[in-house]
């Protein structure tokens, strides 16, 4: 297989929110092999340190912040500190989020907004300051990512209001890019829709219990933060807006529309 030059990822920074599990970390750790310099931000921090360590052996260079509101406040702190050690960023990714299982009558209604916290608010706010920051600092081509899902367009019984949320960030995502678009402002606005995988993060069904994670490098998480980087590279260098899917050929050019 094909596998993008090591210099498109070396000259770049990624934020990564959400970067202590799932897409987000294998997301770090593929950017980390290929040099790019990280920034692993995520509300549970005891992963964060050790995923900076192995990227840091594997060539590339990370820092870490904890989140602890999800608000514009804590991503604009996310974006000095990005600033302050690495001279800003390129590419912003947020991959936050909790699925849950369950009849939408026998959840309870915190649960249901604590899910839109994580899984559409953390993302909005996250975009809002990294889009601020890339227009402000007149980056050409910056690029901000959205983890979406398989089932952000589909109704989704027992999975509904994580599904709703899916489909909230869709239009966001969309509306983000046309306002580029309008604004003249060579930024995109990237949504992947990756399939299920297994989580190292916490469900909001029933308790909360939590998933083994995967370590397996071949595994879904790995698969989508391979097509998650490409598509990133692509648009950082032609400055269209890219709606691709998980499912993408991974051996085929990044596709781009306008």
């Amino acid at each position: 297989m094909t596998i993008w030059p090591r210099h498109d990822l070396s000259r770049q920074t990624l934020v990564i929110n959400g970067a202590a599990s799932s897409i987000g970390m294998a997301t770090a750790r593929r950017a980390g092999l290929a040099g790019a310099r990280c920034v692993l931000v995520d509300e549970t921090a005891y992963r964060l340190d050790a995923l900076a360590a192995e990227i840091t052996h594997t060539g590339g260079q990370a820092i870490t912040a904890q989140l602890r509101n999800n608000n514009t406040q804590d991503f604009a702190h996310i974006a000095e500190l990005a600033d302050r050690h690495f001279g800003g960023f390129d590419t912003w990714v947020n991959d936050p989020g909790w699925a849950s299982f369950g009849p939408l009558l026998d959840i309870d209604t915190d649960r249901h907004r604590e899910l839109f916290e994580r899984n559409l608010w953390s993302a909005v706010n996250g975009s809002l300051v990294a889009g601020e920051y890339l227009s402000r600092s007149g980056i050409q081509n910056g690029t901000i990512v959205n983890i979406g899902s398989v089932i952000s367009a589909q109704d989704a019984p027992i999975q509904g209001m994580y599904s709703v949320s899916k489909q909230a960030l869709i239009s966001f995502t969309r509306a983000l890019q046309l306002e580029f678009d309008a604004a003249g402002t060579p930024l995109n606005s990237i949504l992947i829709d990756p399939a299920s995988i297994i989580s190292t993060g916490p469900s909001t069904f029933g308790l909360g219990r939590y998933f083994q994670a995967r370590t397996d490098r071949n595994d879904p998480a790995d698969r989508i933060a391979r097509v998650l980087l490409r598509h990133v590279c692509h648009a950082n260098q032609h400055s269209r807006r890219t709606q691709p899917s998980a499912h993408a050929d991974l051996d085929r050019p990044a596709p781009a529309t306008r």
